[in-house]
């Protein structure tokens, strides 16, 4: 029987989706206001590769990731994706634009993964509590991001993944400061 570790910390990662009437920079404070500072973004991109949120945010959608500054226990780290559809609500009920403007995606990235929490369940979803669900949306492997049969279109592009490849060299600079604490992973 293995003993029980403490998590390692993890590189919190927050995708936003958002409708190109609405103010990106004010979504991206929401965000930080809620979670904290970021010490990487990605370019804006736009958002075309697919038309599944056009009925209800519009076209000519915007896309962007932020990382957050501080690494993170993942205990209950879930509930940032409950925090982010509250925020989500806020902007929805002061927009003409569409009937939801903004989409907030939080997720983590760790020595082996990037994981993405949902509100929806699938054959590939883990529940983690509060409504929850979580995936392993890329795999760390050799030197690059690789895919799985679910992972989302845009997640597949080199864009994406070699943005959260810088974000995973800097998240491993960051456990190695003095005062990154946490165990390791298995």
């Amino acid at each position: 029987m293995g003993a029980v570790k403490a998590p390692m910390q993890v590189q919190v990662v927050v995708g936003l989706i958002v409708n190109p009437a609405e103010d990106l920079g004010a979504v991206r404070a929401a965000v930080v206001e809620a979670f904290g500072p970021s010490d990487m973004e990605s370019p804006v991109w736009p958002f075309d590769f697919t038309d599944y949120y056009a009925r209800e945010m519009g076209t000519g959608l915007l896309r962007q990731f932020l990382a957050l500054e501080e690494l993170t226990a993942v205990d209950g780290l879930h509930r940032m994706k409950i925090a982010s559809n509250a925020i989500e609500e806020r902007f929805a009920s002061g927009s003409k634009n569409a009937p939801r403007p903004v989409n907030i995606d939080p997720g983590y990235i760790c020595h082996s993964k990037l994981v993405l929490f949902s509100t929806k369940d699938f054959s590939h979803r883990i529940y983690v509590g509060d409504g929850i669900f979580a995936e392993s949306t890329l795999e760390w492997r050799g030197r690059e991001y690789i895919t799985h049969p679910w992972t989302f279109p845009d997640y597949r592009s080199a864009n994406y993944r070699n943005f959260f490849a810088e974000v995973r060299v800097n998240y491993v600079r960051k456990l190695a400061r003095p005062h990154a604490a946490g165990g390791r992973e298995a």
